[in-house]
């Protein structure tokens, strides 16, 4: 007869078959769980324990530390760490998914450690958890909720990542404080229902007083009006967010949806004491444990009509741990799972079941035994795909190797029935799966999860948890046989071997070159930095020589204070951005510019690139100084006089020309050098016009200034300025005649312009009188232009048709004529004259 486990199945109702298997014997001694205060982390995962104030725990005969402690277990009872608890009292304590450990203080804050007892992060719920304390905290998988003496709620829904990485902790959550439902005494009894169940995806706290249940969230409070049911004296969500089990003062357990909809069902339990634990089996069933009957009780509920409930005996005390799909019973002697039989394996062990996978079961047990009953067994079973896949995934719920092997025998005996249509890869994925599962079942590894378990938590989450118990053999060969990166394992095991090692650096470095030489994607940098923070600088240096990366080589560098190395490494790579970085950082170390720049002197490509970068920034103090350490004098000067320009400061800006002045001086060329001493020497001149003047000077040219001056009346200072800034007399001859004429100072331009012969001739100041519409005073200034021609034309424009023929006729030119008729266009007796004028000089 083929293997069957059904023998062992406990039928908790009729049709209702639930199974306990026990996974290890527990390897920590008499630790008796109802002196301590337990928490488990779900999927199989750690025991944190730690002694309550109130109870009296014997001490050991070999205990030698008897300071207050959490100690961390695997789940077979293995100690892998402890805490030493030098705080205040514990308010709470829990693990998350990916198991850090939770401790919330009375005092409001919340310790964060690793799963090796160290701590990685610390922060507070804020100053009203602070002012008055918390009573008490509730730990889930991804937040927690705090109570504190004043019935203040505050919670954090979604830790994120708690995890230090490269040696910087994360930011710290940050709490939200839930609307108060009033109360004025601590709740009987309260409960969180985790974030991922409710619909606006923030958790929901449960809170039973004496008179009502309360359902808080983050927007408002909702008062169920349970009342008539009594007080609730316990109140546990289940699994999946979907129901909430509540225990009454009247010993009956009722189930509710978790809106409290309506009663889904009701069971008396005949003792008005509530159960000293009470936890979800999977998401159908309750058990309620009471220290007194040395018994539990296994409630179904998912019928909705409640039986005789099971009720098991147990001598030892225990502890309840619920999981998605069963409950863990932890006792000092073992550990146990009790689950409800999987639909799988039920439809293939029920006695006399003739479901498909059961007789493909039974006709591989036939056909392995050679017995021809095997093929009629086949050829009866409809749907062949069916049976196939319930056998492997029944092979899979299974944790004996002696069931999963001729399950997985006869789930492959029926694939051989099936076309070419099935997805084979789904057997050699099952039996990874299996083998996978078995492995981390193990007791030296003290993982144990059920295939449901698995699916929900995931390979990756897997491997995560045991890298970080050290079992990194075991992560590395899953991860090679399941086809995932095998670096950050690698890596995780190279910083554990550099924390953890008593050999010298050599044999460390040599031992992580050697373990990694052939795996190219490895980060050295994020070993190197464990190494750094461990404080071994010189092995993190020399890990850092087999970083092929320099943007990971560079910034550790930089953080060890290794700048010089950094910067050869970063100008070597011809990363721009990375010389900058580093240069930067070596700027901001430096107490002078001196002392950068000689820093900087023996490289010159970095030199280059942070004169660029100083442009780009517009730091030209800093550009200056690079130019001058380079002998770039005339540059330099030109930097510094592009500097003074945007001091917005007079004062300012004269010192820096100066400054300019000082550089360009030492150059052979000195005419840079003479401009910028004109300008200082135009600024103060300026500066005082403003002063004693009034008006804007500032900022001028020289011709400007002058202009302005003789629009002034200050003639005198403007032929003082002439004479000291050398300005041509052409020039200035020009730039007076305009101002005069700008201010119709006719008087002063006559007087001008018979000081001396015009250096400029007397065109100018026929144009500027024409320019500021003064005919009059340019006929004046006509007669005395030197050229027939322009004469001829200066007359044509101010309509003197007669003293512009006489000019006209001296040139003797006959294409003047028709140049003055542009200025007669509406004179036909002037154009007349013209025309002949010019048939008469053209002959």
């Amino acid at each position: 007869m083929s293997l069957n486990p059904s023998s062992d199945w406990i039928e908790i109702q009729p049709g209702c078959f639930y199974q306990r298997r026990e996974p290890y014997n527990m390897e920590w001694g008499a630790v008796n769980p109802s002196k301590f205060r337990l928490v488990a982390a779900s999927y199989g995962g750690l025991l944190a324990l730690t002694r309550e104030d109130r109870k009296i725990v014997k001490a050991s005969g070999a205990e030698t530390d008897l300071r207050p402690r959490i100690d961390i277990y695997t789940q077979a009872g293995k100690r892998i760490s402890y805490i030493v608890w030098n705080k205040t009292k514990i308010a709470g304590m829990g693990w998350t998914d990916d198991e850090k450990l939770i401790i919330v203080e009375a005092t409001g804050t919340v310790y964060v450690y690793s799963l090796r007892g160290k701590e990685e992060l610390q922060f507070s719920l804020g100053q009203m958890a602070r002012d008055s304390g918390v009573m008490e905290a509730k730990i889930w998988g991804t937040g927690l909720v705090a109570i504190t003496n004043n019935y203040d709620i505050l919670v954090i829904n979604y830790f994120q990542n708690l995890t230090v990485q490269n040696g910087k902790a994360p930011e710290p959550p940050k709490a939200r404080l839930y609307p108060n439902p009033s109360l004025a005494e601590p709740p009987v009894a309260w409960a969180v229902i985790d974030p991922q169940y409710t619909q606006s995806l923030n958790a929901e706290v449960i809170i039973a007083t004496r008179t009502t249940v309360y359902t808080v969230d983050v927007a408002d409070v909702q008062d169920q009006m349970t009342g008539t049911y009594g007080t609730f004296l316990v109140i546990v969500p289940s699994p999946n967010g979907k129901y909430v089990a509540c225990f009454t003062e009247g010993g009956s357990l009722i189930i509710f949806p978790s809106d409290f909809s309506k009663k889904k069902t009701e069971f008396s339990t005949e003792y008005k004491m509530p159960p000293e634990q009470m936890a979800w089996c999977g998401g159908d069933s309750i058990i309620c444990y009471w220290a007194k009957l040395k018994a539990i009780l296994v409630i179904r509920v998912a019928s909705g009509d409640i039986a005789k409930p099971y009720v098991s005996q147990y001598e030892q005390p225990l502890f309840l741990s619920s999981e998605c799909d069963g409950i863990r019973i932890i006792t000092p002697d073992r550990s146990e799972f009790i689950q409800k039989v999987p639909d799988s394996n039920e439809s293939i062990f029920s006695i006399g079941s003739t479901s498909p996978p059961a007789m493909l079961y039974d006709a591989s047990y036939l056909f392995e035994r050679k017995n021809p009953k095997a093929d009629e067994m086949i050829r009866s079973i409809r749907d062949m795909e069916f049976a196939v896949e319930e056998c492997l995934r029944a092979a899979a719920n299974e944790t004996s190797p002696y069931l999963q092997e001729p399950l997985l025998t006869a789930s492959a005996y029926g694939k051989t029935f099936l076309d070419s249509t099935f997805d084979s890869t789904k057997f050699t994925d099952m039996c990874k799966t299996i083998r996978i599962l078995n492995a981390i079942n193990d007791n030296s590894v003290g993982m144990p999860i059920t295939f449901v378990q698995y699916e929900q938590l995931g390979l990756p989450n897997i491997i995560n948890r045991l890298v970080e118990r050290h079992q990194h053999l075991l992560a590395l060969r899953i991860s090679q046989y399941a086809g995932l990166k095998q670096e950050k394992v690698l890596v995780h095991w190279a910083c554990a071997k550099v924390v953890g090692s008593t050999a010298s650096p050599d044999e460390v470095l040599h031992s992580i070159v050697d373990k990694l030489k052939n795996s190219p994607g490895v980060s050295y940098a994020e070993i190197a930095s464990i190494a750094h923070l461990n404080g071994n600088t010189d092995l993190a240096t020399r890990l850092l020589d087999y970083e092929p990366r320099a943007a990971e080589q560079v910034p550790l560098l930089v953080s060890m204070h290794q700048e010089d190395t950094a910067l050869i490494k970063a100008i070597n790579s011809g990363d721009t951005d990375l010389v900058y970085s580093v240069v930067l950082s070596i700027k901001r170390k430096c107490r002078s510019a001196a002392e950068f720049l000689q820093s900087l002197k023996a490289k010159p490509v970095a030199l280059q690139l942070l004169m660029s970068y100083c442009k780009q920034q517009g730091d030209l103090a800093l550009l200056r100084d690079i130019q001058i350490e380079l002998n770039r004098i005339p540059e330099a000067g030109n930097t510094t006089l592009i500097q003074a320009y945007k001091e917005p400061e007079l004062k300012k800006r004269i010192d820096t020309l100066e400054e300019s002045f000082g550089i360009l001086a030492r150059n052979k060329d000195t005419f840079m050098a003479k401009a910028v001493e004109d300008q200082i020497k135009l600024l103060h001149l300026q500066k005082d016009f403003e002063a004693t003047i009034g008006g804007e000077y500032v900022d001028g040219s020289v011709s400007d200034t002058i202009t302005k001056l003789i629009l002034a009346g200050q003639n005198a200072k403007a032929s003082k300025m002439q004479k000291d800034f050398k300005v041509p007399d052409k020039r200035f001859w020009w730039l007076k005649i305009r101002a005069l004429a700008a201010t119709s100072d006719w008087n002063s331009l006559d007087k001008f312009s018979r000081e001396k012969k015009p250096p400029i001739g007397y065109e100018p100041f026929v144009e500027v009188c024409l320019e500021f519409k003064s005919r009059e005073e340019a006929v004046r200034y006509v007669p005395k232009v030197a050229s027939p021609a322009k004469r001829a034309m200066y007359y044509a424009t101010l309509g003197m048709l007669e003293e512009g023929v006489e000019a006209a006729k001296l040139t003797k030119d006959p294409n003047i004529f028709q140049q003055m008729k542009t200025h007669f266009s509406s004179n036909n007796r002037a154009k007349e004259v013209l025309d002949q004028l010019t048939e008469q000089f053209a002959r």
